[in-house]
């Protein structure tokens, strides 16, 4: 059986003004199996968002910086393939941090929450029913009724 690589888009400089091709690297490697309490998620959509541009600062904003050599921070959907945590199980899918990467071998302080696969497509997650549509839900309903 051969070990299944993860594919990782990791964030190798700061970028200046754009971000461009040369500040992110393409990184191929053996995806880590979970210990004790993780799981291992295989990302099937990953979101690219505009608070992305802050956490490739140095500088922190709301959020601290992205280091140098790791995948790109970003919400993503994906499918449970292995799990060793209680309540979590194979198959599951799920919405959380789980980076610019083909898997992610987390815990699941990860997850924002289960996702129900449904009439709509699951990459409605990371849209309309994701923190961009919140955003906008109570932008519109919140400051837009001010």
């Amino acid at each position: 059986m051969t070990q299944t690589v993860n594919l990782q888009m990791r964030l190798v400089a700061r970028p200046t003004g754009v971000p461009r091709p040369p500040d992110f690297a393409l990184v191929r490697e053996p995806v880590r199996r979970p210990g004790e309490g993780e799981i291992l998620v295989r990302n099937h959509y990953l979101s690219v968002d505009p608070a992305q541009r802050g956490w490739a600062n140095e500088e922190g904003n709301y959020s601290a910086p992205v280091p140098l050599d790791t995948p790109m921070r970003a919400l993503a959907v994906g499918e449970v393939v292995e799990s060793r945590s209680p309540g979590i199980g194979e198959g599951d899918f799920l919405y959380g941090w789980f980076g610019w990467q083909s898997h992610c071998t987390t815990t699941p302080d990860a997850i924002l929450r289960r996702v129900t696969p449904s009439t709509l497509p699951l990459s409605a997650n990371l849209s309309l029913l994701g923190i961009n549509g919140l955003t906008a839900y109570l932008a519109f309903n919140g400051l837009g009724n001010g």
